[in-house]
């Protein structure tokens, strides 16, 4: 085998001279401020403050919909989270929702049913099954009549 030839050290090459400009969060401001303007950007940033945007909030759905709003007006992600304190999984939730569509609004899941569950038809069935069986008054079930043998009230 021959010997490779050639090549320098890393420590001999020279490093790339970077120009220092703002990082991605001001420029993500920077072109906030140009498109909204910085009194809108503190004014929503203040009424964000003063609602209780938690999940099962209050105002949950009413700051959905200010996320939502700064989507359609084509904000990108990242402009949006320094607008508002909003985590980057809600952004993507919502801007997935527009693009298939606004009338699956519901944006959690319906609990999902487990697999040893009883399906619809088979509940109606075994209602309708039950159905035509005499009660007893005051019981959930059939019992057994008992036979009166008085005809007096209160007097078994």
């Amino acid at each position: 085998m021959e010997r490779r030839r050639g090549g320098g050290s890393a420590s001999t090459k020279q490093h790339r001279k970077r120009r220092k400009g703002p990082d991605r969060k001001e420029a993500a401001y920077v072109r906030a401020v140009e498109l909204l303007g910085e009194d809108n950007i503190k004014k929503m940033g203040e009424d964000w403050e003063s609602w209780d945007t938690s999940e099962g909030g209050r105002e949950w759905q009413q700051s959905e919909g200010v996320v939502l709003q700064l989507l359609r007006q084509g904000l990108s992600e990242r402009v949006i989270r320094v607008i508002l304190p909003v985590g980057g999984n809600r952004v993507a939730r919502l801007k997935k929702m527009l693009e298939s569509g606004v009338e699956t609004f519901h944006t959690r899941r319906e609990p999902s049913k487990p697999a040893h569950a009883f399906s619809d038809e088979c509940i109606t069935r075994f209602k309708e099954h039950c159905s035509p069986w005499v009660m007893e008054d005051g019981f959930p079930c059939a019992h057994r009549i008992p036979r009166q043998y008085f005809t007096e009230p209160k007097i078994t």
